[in-house]
């Protein structure tokens, strides 16, 4: 009789598996087709948890840019890209800036611009 109680949890534990998996897919075709491409390239992503859209901008094959919203401080996110399963993942590498620490960055653009120049 035990034998047959186990048999019985195994196959509700994987209902419950299989029921999880396809809730993740909905979220994830619900996430997607809320994307929307602008007249600039980037992409706009309202996804079901936050308010605020999401601006994407390509750098290149594996680098992203993406201005959001995390905890109301809006950030400005330079990372790179891997895939895995098909899919594009944010990695480690890459660095999430305040508005004014993005401030600070445009304004040493052309200090930065000329030290590059100079190294070529």
């Amino acid at each position: 009789m035990s034998m047959s109680l186990t048999k019985l949890r195994n196959e509700e534990v994987q209902e419950e598996d299989s029921t999880e998996e396809l809730q993740e897919e909905q979220e994830e075709v619900s996430q997607s087709a809320k994307r929307q491409r602008t007249e600039n390239g980037s992409r706009t992503v309202q996804d079901s948890t936050s308010t605020a859209a999401e601006q994407r901008f390509n750098l290149g094959p594996k680098k992203k840019a993406r201005v959001y919203k995390f905890n109301k401080t809006t950030l400005v996110d330079i990372r790179e890209f891997y895939v895995s399963n098909g899919r594009q993942l944010p990695g480690k590498k890459g660095i999430a800036l305040t508005v004014d620490q993005w401030n600070a960055l445009k304004e040493a653009m052309p200090l930065i611009d000329e030290a590059v120049a100079q190294l070529k």
